[in-house]
Order: structure tokens, then sequence, then C-alpha cells
């Protein structure tokens, strides 16, 4: 079979084709009926500045509110969890970490640890999950900071561990205070910025999680395909210009287009799929992305051959999927096959 020749070109300009010159229907203006070229009617890559847009704005807007969050976590950890007033006369201060200051008037101060094990035992290990909880959060803002895709998982986990530290702390005291000395123990110490600041925390924590975690499934396959279409600009401009034998520059070229091909159908098939929404879960028409990658496995060299098959196979599973999250996570692998595709042509250079 012929080669397919793909010519960028406006519908309204396109009244022949533009290999065999054959008049073309408003039908045909997908491939020519006589010779099957394939007649592209759009730039060659897709804008994207909207879900960039909104991509950014999520992932600032997440490391941010986490980073908040940690601070005020770590920062509680060093104030008291309770105190005790009885008429000025004196005070007890209580760390979550079992430390204790004990001052009364005209008499002084005592500084102590918790004296009774089990006590001291609920603040030690309260204490630890704390620590581990304030840490998953600097973590994940690095992570989110470096574009990680997991990084909303820290901050959910540390939200989590946060909360569930912190009560365990609450309610460990209550309890035991209850069945061994038949009295409350938060009516007499009340919990102080130690306790509250943990919850803070976890409140601008837990934000950051669905912010970053939206980021993550919507966004990734643009970002990625932005760097795609600067290296495939590159590497053009390199094997049109360098000194190369005429089989090689021509084998190259051809590899080029099959990724420019890949690249439009990424772009088509990210359009297609953002329009997916719970209220409307019927399948979507991917019969303008499937033509591209069809024609990328047409032009596909030998080294090229066995990954374009592989993602017509993962379109064909998009086809079948109702999940937007499911149906990007198909389409992120198809991205990254074409960044390992960028990646062979880059080693001939090196």
């Amino acid at each position: 079979m012929k080669l397919l020749k793909i010519r960028e070109r406006k519908i309204m300009d396109l009244k022949y084709c533009p290999e065999c010159g054959n008049p073309l229907k408003p039908e045909d203006m997908k491939f020519c009926p006589n010779c099957k070229t394939l007649i592209e009617t759009e730039p060659r890559y897709q804008p994207k500045t909207n879900i960039k847009a909104k991509k950014r704005v999520w992932r600032n807007s997440s490391w941010i509110l986490l980073l908040i969050g940690s601070v005020i976590g770590i920062m509680s950890i060093f104030i008291p969890a309770g105190s005790f007033h009885l008429a000025n006369l004196l005070s007890w201060d209580m760390w979550m970490f079992g430390y204790n200051i004990f001052f009364e008037s005209g008499v002084g101060t005592d500084i102590f640890w918790t004296g009774n094990s089990d006590f001291f035992a609920f603040s030690i290990g309260s204490t630890v999950f704390v620590v581990i909880g304030n840490v998953m959060a600097i973590l994940g803002v690095i992570t989110l900071l470096r574009k990680k895709d997991y990084a909303y998982l820290l901050a959910g986990a540390g939200a989590v561990i946060l909360t569930g530290s912190t009560l365990f702390y609450l309610i460990s005291y209550e309890v035991y205070s209850w069945i061994f000395f038949g009295d409350t123990f938060w009516g007499v110490l009340y919990p102080w910025f130690g306790v509250y600041g943990q919850f803070i925390a976890a409140a601008f924590m837990l934000p950051a999680f669905f912010l970053a975690r939206r980021a993550s499934q919507y966004s990734d396959p643009l970002e990625k395909e932005d760097h795609q279409e600067k290296m495939y600009n590159m590497l053009k401009t390199i094997i049109e210009n360098k000194i190369l034998p005429e089989s090689t520059k021509s084998r190259l070229l051809n590899e080029l287009e099959v990724i420019s091909l890949r690249l439009k159908g990424v772009a088509k098939l990210q359009e297609k799929i953002m329009v997916l929404n719970p209220e409307n879960q019927s399948r979507i028409n991917l019969d303008d992305p499937i033509s591209y990658f069809q024609q990328a496995l047409i032009l596909s060299s030998s080294s090229q051959q066995n990954i374009s098959k592989i993602d017509l196979q993962l379109v064909e599973q998009i086809n079948e999927e109702q999940e937007k999250i499911k149906a990007l996570r198909y389409l992120r692998e198809i991205s990254y096959h074409t960044t390992v595709l960028l990646g062979e042509i880059v080693k001939i250079f090196k």
C-alpha cells in the first residue's frame, strides 16, 4: 500500500486532493477516496493553554496549602497540648510528648516527664505518628514541586495520620482516666494549641490532597506533550540540517513523521476524554484519533512497529472506557511511549 502523506490545510482550502488532484466532497475531508491520502484539517498541535493554566493553579495551590499545614503541624508539636489553671495559684502545661511544667505561685516551678507509664506511652506513641504525618506533608511539598503524580497520596496520608494520632491522644487519655480514676481527664486539663494545631494543619492538608489529585488525573498527558513537541522540533531541525547519508536522513524523518502523528493523536484523545463526566458516561467517538494511530502504524519503521501496535490496542481500550480517570491513565502510557521513541532518535546523535 502506498505510504500516506500528510498535508496541513484548512477545510475551506481543500477543494482538491493535494496528492493526486482528485476533487473532494465534504464527506471526503478525512481521506481522499482516490489515493487514500490523509487530509489534515487542523494545525499539527492543539492549543493547550486552558488545561495547562488549570493545572498550574491546582498544583501551586496544593503545595502552598500543604506547606502551610506542615509548618503549623510542626510548630504545634512544641506548644503545650493542655493546660490547667486554678485561681492563678498553679498552672500545669503538658506537651504531647509527655513533658510537663508545674508552676505554683510562691513556691516555684517544677519540670518533669509524665510519671504515669500508661499516660507516657500514650503521649510518646501519639507524638511519633504526629511527626510522621508532618514529615509526609513536607515530602508531599517536595514531590509536588517536582511534579510527581503520587504527591497527592502524601498530602492525604499526612492529613489522616495527623487527625488519627491526635484523636488517639485525646481519647486514650479520656478513656484511661474514666476507667482508673472515675473522672474526666479533659474536663480538668483543657486542650491547647498543641492539639488544636494538628487539626488546623490537617485542615490545610485535606484540600491540598484533592487539588493535587485532580491535577494528577487531568493534566499530565498535555504537559508531557509540550516537552515532546519541543524535542520533536529540535530533532527535525537537526536532521534536516545535519550532513547524513540520504538513507539515514530519510529514515529518521520518517520516524519523526510517525511521532508527529502520535502527538496529534494524543491531543485529539485528550480533547475527547475531557468531555467525559459523571452525568454523561456514554462512550466517546474516537474515529479521528484512531486514524492518526493507524497512520502511525503504517508509516512506522521496524523499530517503531511494536510500540505502535501496543498504542493502537490502548486506544481501543480508551474507546471502551467510560471513566475519565482510567482513560487518562491509558493516555499517559501512550504519551510515555512517544517519549521513548524520541529518546531512541536522540541516542543516535549522542
